[in-house]
């Protein structure tokens, strides 16, 4: 999942949405340092991660690309399925994306960040990159920006264009996975 996704699983499980975005830059055990609301929401995230790439290769979803865009189908899967929770934003929370969006920001601009987190949240509600992910089109540029990161190998425009001829596919995927995923979400904090 991206980051729309993790902040409104955040949301929805009543747990930090700051610790929720915190996940993809808290790396090995470092979330042992952090306060416990933050620790909480890093090891949600993981879970998240772990959960949704396990659907992934259990729907074999990775082999609705040509071979040479396998290695990176689950990076552009996750920034698509941000695209269709927007799509599919009134079914799974009572407030407008638009508002959830803006909240969102406001909690990230306020928290104490470091290093690439801090960066990582400047661009990201600068740029507006949550409100970015209404619109399919976007997407190509989404994946042109994390192509920019990757040494080589990550061909944004094929993704794109993958993403676009399976996204019946990819949509039912995500309109029977999501849910169970809030679901699990849910049952793995209870059993924390």
């Amino acid at each position: 999942m991206n980051y729309l996704a993790h902040l409104h699983i955040a949301a929805h499980t009543h747990t930090s949405l700051v610790g929720a975005f915190m996940g993809d830059f808290v790396k090995g055990r470092a979330w042992q340092q952090l306060p416990t609301e933050l620790a909480q929401g890093v090891r949600l995230h993981r879970h998240v991660d772990s959960w949704i790439d396990q659907r992934y290769l259990d729907a074999q979803l990775p082999q609705l690309f040509p071979a040479s865009l396998r290695r990176f189908s689950t990076i552009a899967l996750d920034i698509y399925l941000d695209y269709l929770l927007c799509t599919h934003w009134p079914r799974f929370h009572p407030q407008a994306l638009n508002a959830f969006i803006d909240e969102s920001y406001a909690q990230l601009a306020s928290a104490t960040l470091e290093g690439r987190a801090l960066y990582v949240r400047d661009a990201l509600v600068e740029g507006d990159w949550l409100g970015y992910y209404r619109i399919q089109a976007n997407m190509e540029s989404v994946l042109r920006g994390v192509s920019s990161r990757m040494r080589r190998g990550f061909d944004a425009a094929g993704m794109y264009q993958a993403l676009v001829d399976q996204h019946t596919q990819i949509e039912s995927f995500f309109t029977h996975h999501y849910p169970l995923l809030l679901e699990d979400c849910r049952q793995y904090l209870d059993d924390e």
